[in-house]
């Protein structure tokens, strides 16, 4: 039993769970009368007079997953037994992780809108000011260091894995303007009030059996194997902290104590950590009627870091396991999850000594750059607009690495205050995933939006302690969309069909 709920634990950390590169909620760009709709691209104009959204109600975006891993690659019957195994079962595929990339991206993105407002001028331009805070959250592993199915005695490395995360808020001051009935174009200044930032890789790391992912599955105590992991690496972090009251060379970090940082004056912790700015720039073309071609590129831009402080590190540690029983979790038949995060978390803390920071240097300055977005869209409308097939790429640059996305999409939009659309995500969506969204105001007042692009549509059953779940298959991450907006001036149904309802009763009367 201790060696499958250590097996489940990496299964959830792979399936991506737990937690950098933004991720956006692509289902969205095909709901036209979204008040939202021009985070994607700065030069969608909403279809409302005038729109006002509330914090967090008015706009959250939500995605937590990884770029490679699934359900389907963690779990699978063993070809001998049939029975439900990890590919860390000595019977699983060796070469399990064969075709996957050579970095295992894992990431978390959260988007909260604090106020958003935005007002057409006369007929051609559209105004907005949004306020949003914005946290990030990623690691890489190399996938050698999950591809191992027994223990071994030959090391592993040298390799590279790492970790970030950055806060920030976002004040965005945008405009669209319609020069003519084809080209419309758009942008957005922002200004980035930096909260907090983490950097840390370990670089050289040679490892028996290695990463917190498998220590958590590597051996039982009662008949274990020690395992060594040494490497060194780097680590650079800005936070409204009192950095000034840090010595200027720190060669042993284990004697500060972190609340000597922690300012009892809120106005200290207020402060920022660092201010950047950002462009978001777009446009769309419409060479003909039934045609729409759109692009923009987000986020080009860096935040300033001055409240920073830069480390080195190096972990030197032997393991052996985690003790941890599944019985002692269940309560009337209900998983303790809270119990064992604690449990778990109090295990680990006891290794935290492999990891020693020195050499801490206070830094005046360092710059991050933003993980931008290239979106690019092709749209084709049939029956005075009411129905749109379009064909939608986004590419995200983190670092060195370009990840993209392609994903079809249709859309039914009837009247102005109603839109519903579908899209399949073709990289992740592993042929098993669908996107939806729906806009809806059924009244110039309130307006509701939700769009996500990986809704699970296989899943597999397993047992645990008498209780049978239903577990996502064939999905990688997940992510949503959802907001309520306060709109005016949604017309009830499109000119066109207003049009088309007099030319038709014409008719009837000849």
């Amino acid at each position: 039993m201790k060696i499958l709920l250590r097996h489940l634990l990496i299964i959830c950390l792979l399936s991506g769970i737990s937690t950098i590169h933004a991720q956006q909620v692509t289902t969205l760009y095909f709901l036209e009368n979204s008040p939202m709709r021009h985070v994607i691209n700065p030069a969608f104009q909403p279809v409302s007079k005038m729109y006002l959204t509330l914090p967090a109600l008015g706009y959250t975006s939500i995605w937590a997953g990884n770029n490679a891993l699934t359900m389907r690659d963690c779990l699978f019957k063993d070809p001998k037994t049939g029975h439900t195994i990890t590919p860390l079962h000595p019977n699983a595929d060796p070469n399990w992780l064969k075709h996957k990339p050579n970095m295992i991206l894992v990431d978390a993105d959260v988007y909260v809108n604090i106020l958003g407002f935005g007002y057409r001028v006369q007929d051609f331009g559209y105004a907005t000011v949004n306020i949003s805070e914005r946290v990030l959250a990623g690691a890489s592993i190399n996938k050698s260091l999950l591809g191992v199915n027994e223990l071994s005695t030959s090391a592993i490395g040298p390799l590279t894995i790492g970790a970030n995360a950055i806060a920030y808020t976002d004040i965005a001051l945008g405009y669209s303007h319609k020069i003519n009935d084809q080209w419309t174009v758009g942008g957005k200044f922002k200004l980035l009030v930096g909260e907090a930032y983490a950097d840390v890789e370990i670089k050289k790391l040679t490892i028996l059996l290695m990463t917190m992912l498998l220590l958590l599955i590597a051996c039982d105590n009662d008949n274990c194997e020690q395992l060594t992991a040494f490497g060194e690496g780097s680590i650079t972090a800005a936070a409204p902290l009192l950095w000034e009251q840090l010595p200027t060379d720190i060669e042993d970090f284990s004697g500060i104590e972190f609340s000597s940082l922690i300012s009892s004056d809120i106005r200290d912790l207020l402060k920022p950590a660092g201010m950047g700015a950002a462009l978001d720039l777009g446009m769309t073309y419409k060479p003909f009627d039934m045609l729409q071609v759109t692009a923009s590129i987000t986020d080009m831009g860096f935040i300033n870091w001055t409240q920073l402080a830069r480390g080195t590190m190096a972990i030197d540690t032997t393991f052996c396991g985690i003790e941890l029983e599944a019985k002692d979790y269940m309560q009337n038949n209900q998983f303790q999850l809270d119990n064992l995060t604690s449990d778990l978390s109090n295990e680990l803390m006891g290794y935290s000594d492999a990891l020693q920071i020195t050499g801490i240097k206070k830094n005046k300055s360092f710059a991050s750059a933003l993980v931008a977005n290239l979106n690019i869209g092709v749209d084709a409308y049939f029956w005075e607009d009411r129905i749109g097939v379009g064909l939608y790429s986004r590419t995200r640059f983190y670092k060195h690495t370009a990840i993209e996305e392609l994903t079809l999409g249709a859309a039914f939009r009837p009247f102005n205050w109603f839109n519903i659309a579908a899209s399949y995500s073709f990289i992740n969506g592993h042929w098993s995933n669908i996107g939806a969204g729906l806009s809806i105001a059924p009244y110039d007042g309130l307006m509701l939006t939700f769009a996500t692009d990986y809704v699970p549509m296989t899943y597999a059953t397993a047992s645990f302690e008498n209780n049978t779940i239903s577990l996502p298959y064939k999905t990688a991450g997940i992510n949503l969309s959802f907001g309520l907006a306060i709109v005016v001036g949604t017309n009830q149904q499109k000119k066109s069909n207003q049009s088309l309802s007099v030319d038709n009763q014409l008719t009837i009367s000849q």
